[in-house]
Formats: C-alpha cells, sequence, structure tokens
C-alpha cells in the first residue's frame, strides 16, 4: 500500500469513529437529561406522597371518630375535653398538610395525568372543606363541652369521608407508576 492508500483509509476510519462520536454523545447527553428528569419525579412523587400521609392519618382519625362517635358519647366513654384536643390537633396537621400541597405548584413534573388530576381533586376538596374545618376547630377550641363536640364530630365526619376518598384515590394514583 501507497501512502496515498494509507491516507484514504485512515481517513476513512476516522470517519467512521466521527459518526459514532456524533451519535453515542447526544444519545449519551439525551439518557443523562432523562435520568435526570426521572429522577426530579420521583422526588417529587415522594414530596406529594408524603404530604398526602400526612394529610390522610388527621382525615382517618376524624373519619374513625365519626364512625363510632354514637357509641362513644353515648356511652360517655369520651371525655369532652380530650376529644376536642385529638380534633384540634387533627385540624392543624391538616393545615400543615394543605400548606404543602397549596405550595406544590409544579404537578407537571407528574408524568401521568391521573396523578395530576387525583392531587387537584383533592386541592379542590381541601379549599372547599377547610373553612368549614376552620369552623369547627375554634368553635371546638373555645367551647369544648360533650355536646359540642358531639356536633363536630357529626359535622366533620361526611367531609372526612369524602376527603379520605380523594387522598386514597391520589396515593393509589402516585402508586401506580
Amino acid at each position: 500500500m501507497n501512502a496515498s492508500e494509507w491516507a484514504a483509509w485512515v481517513q476513512a476510519i476516522g470517519s467512521v469513529i466521527a459518526i459514532a462520536v456524533a451519535i453515542w454523545v447526544p444519545w449519551k447527553i439525551h439518557n443523562r437529561e432523562r435520568k435526570a428528569v426521572e429522577q426530579a419525579s420521583n422526588a417529587y412523587k415522594r414530596i406529594l406522597a408524603e404530604a398526602l400521609e400526612d394529610l390522610r392519618k388527621p382525615i382517618a382519625y376524624l373519619t374513625a371518630l365519626s364512625d363510632f362517635a354514637g357509641v362513644r358519647i353515648s356511652g360517655r366513654e369520651v371525655d369532652p375535653v380530650e376529644t376536642a384536643d385529638q380534633i384540634t390537633n387533627a385540624i392543624v396537621s391538616m393545615k400543615e398538610a394543605n400548606a404543602i400541597l397549596d405550595h406544590l405548584d409544579e404537578l407537571n413534573r407528574l408524568d401521568r395525568f391521573g396523578a395530576i388530576r387525583a392531587i387537584f381533586n383533592v386541592r379542590r376538596k381541601l379549599r372547599e372543606h377547610m373553612p368549614k374545618f376552620e369552623r369547627e376547630f375554634g368553635i371546638v377550641e373555645t367551647h369544648p363541652t360533650e355536646k359540642v363536640v358531639e356536633i363536630a364530630i357529626y359535622e366533620l365526619g361526611s367531609r372526612a369521608h369524602e376527603l379520605r376518598e380523594a387522598i386514597e384515590a391520589a396515593i393509589q394514583e402516585l402508586n401506580d407508576d
């Protein structure tokens, strides 16, 4: 082989390597970006799941309290002041979880429409019911009598059931990935 043939072969091999690098570099960059987006989405899902779990606990308490209210209150097994304190603690926890959900504005990080819709549904129901929860919170906190606590339990119960269903649906949508 003469020098010009060697030069042609070197150029051909160099061209093949350049094409391979031109394909590999963008592919590698795309994979890194995709992984970064996926990690951000997963972190966001974890934050949402934690906020929903923080919201689920007081709702579950209020729901259970409402389910067994007639038996417990009429049987005098409940101390109204203690129950009032538990109700106020549950509502304070709900307010804190609601504040977290309100500040999570980047729902577009979620890659499933069902999860986005479920989170919006929880937010909507919270906005709808929180004023009523806060009203009962104020009444129970200032007048923790047996009758006031009993009325508050019944008032909060149906709203808590509705919120629990929305929260469970949202958690299910987040976990379906």
